[in-house]
């Protein structure tokens, strides 16, 4: 059994439902055994995701070649939104670019309501940072989840 199956057997959640996220560095690092391995867990179902997209040097072969369905926008380029141009054009740029490749887009590093709101207007649909949530430990995630289910039922 991999190390894959042992992990999902142990949290009883099915492929589907796991992100399996992996930096540029990395994948640059080992294009070929990061394409093999990644593939078979897509075709499993897992989703793949491109960590920190522009910390590197971006290959675009990298969206090509890995069985991608997500970028995530490193923070370096969020934390100065929308006042820093430079960074706004960036994340302009890659949200188009996912657009365009049919891949969703997560924003790393949102702090504060300008850059949720500027981000959002670009099109990026997914968010992550201290102006979403603090980080959680499990029992705090379910209580939060439940919470937010319960708001929707009732909605």
């Amino acid at each position: 059994m991999s190390l894959f199956d042992r992990a999902l057997a142990a949290s009883a959640l099915s492929a589907r439902q796991v992100q399996i996220e992996v930096t540029e560095s990395a994948s640059l690092a080992v294009v070929d055994e990061a394409t093999r391995a990644l593939q078979a867990l897509h075709a499993r179902g897992a989703e793949v995701v491109l960590d920190d997209f522009g910390a590197a040097c971006s290959s675009f072969d990298l969206i090509r070649r890995l069985p991608v369905r997500r970028l995530k926008i490193d923070r370096a380029f969020v934390s100065d939104l929308p006042e820093r141009r430079d960074n706004a054009a960036i994340c302009e740029a890659v949200v188009g670019l996912a657009r365009a490749l049919d891949l969703a887009v997560t924003a790393e590093g949102v702090e504060t309501e300008a850059q949720f709101e500027f981000l959002r207007r670009l099109g990026c649909a997914f968010a992550q940072g201290y102006w979403i949530a603090r980080p959680l430990d499990a029992a705090d995630a379910r209580a939060r989840l439940a919470v937010e289910a319960d708001a929707r039922a009732a909605a």
